[in-house]
């Protein structure tokens, strides 16, 4: 099956269910590959098509929309090129994050300057924490549903526990 009818398929299937879990089961792909499916189409389009084509994996290119759409309009070719960029050179969630940074502050600026402004600043600040093994073994579910490390899984859920405390202490 090609890509291109893999992602049509998961975009069908979930305007059918409406839920990407059971798109998922129906399916039978992981959780993260609906997710980033649904949200294609909200990618300019030379990006969706370059995916379709297989030209750039699907992830990186919808982690390079999100980096960019602080613009009030998002360049496809500034999207593409951010995307082959992430790709060619193996950037981590962190790298991103921090190009993402970048963008909300100027989105007017070219790539090469958001990812060298992105990589002077201070990324990683390592944490230990303890779990137990219950919650050890859910994190490692929702690693592989999501197709991440453990790592990106737990820094993903700190980061999503923050905004939502941060936005709810912010509406009171």
């Amino acid at each position: 099956m090609s890509r291109r009818t893999i992602i049509d398929s998961i975009i069908e299937a979930y305007h059918k269910y409406g839920s990407v879990k059971v798109v998922s089961e129906q399916l039978n792909v992981p959780i993260n590959l609906v997710e980033d499916s649904i949200l294609l189409p909200r990618a300019p389009k030379e990006v969706q098509e370059a995916v379709k084509k297989g030209e750039i994996d699907l992830h990186i290119a919808i982690r390079a929309t999100d980096a960019l759409k602080w613009g009030t309009d998002i360049e496809g070719a500034k999207v593409l090129e951010l995307a082959r960029r992430i790709e060619g050179e193996k950037m981590s969630s962190v790298e991103i994050e921090a190009i993402k940074k970048e963008a909300e502050a100027d989105p007017s600026r070219d790539i090469d300057e958001m990812i060298k402004k992105s990589r002077k600043r201070k990324i990683v600040h390592e944490l230990t924490i303890k779990l137990l093994n219950d919650d050890i073994e859910q994190l490692k579910r929702y690693a592989k549903d999501h197709d991440l490390s453990e790592d990106e899984a737990l820094a993903n859920l700190v980061k999503k526990a923050l905004t939502e405390v941060t936005e709810s202490n912010s509406s009171k």
